[in-house]
């Protein structure tokens, strides 16, 4: 086999030809979901989550200002289908029990933190 023929078959190639430009017009006619003035005041927080079997998230830990937090105990969720998942968490600081709201996004697989009463 000569060196063109040799250097042909290691050529790249794509499995699923259009799939590239497919997925690039599907981002472009995607509605994207606009947030709440509430959601944009959100903080980004880092988030250690477990899976459930069925698909389901739950947050175990998050880090706010390099402080690595335990979620003690979740009060209450909201399983919202369109956008993702809210939950009323408790962590201890110190002495006290804070409740913070964790907003998990599907679409982004981004973790939101609001204290609560804020």
């Amino acid at each position: 086999m000569d060196t063109e023929q040799r250097a042909k078959q290691f050529a790249p190639f794509s499995a699923l030809k259009g799939y590239e430009e497919a997925l690039r017009e599907k981002e472009k006619t995607a509605p994207r979901l606009e947030l709440t003035e509430e959601e944009k005041n959100q903080v980004p927080v880092p988030v250690i989550a477990t899976f459930s079997k069925d698909g389901k998230v739950k947050p175990v830990y998050f880090s706010i200002e390099g402080i690595r937090l335990k979620v003690d105990h979740i009060k209450w969720q909201d399983e919202r289908a369109v956008w993702g998942n809210q939950y009323r968490c408790e962590v201890t600081l110190g002495d006290r029990v804070e409740e913070v709201d964790l907003y998990y996004y599907k679409t982004d697989c981004i973790w939101t933190m609001r204290k609560k009463g804020q």
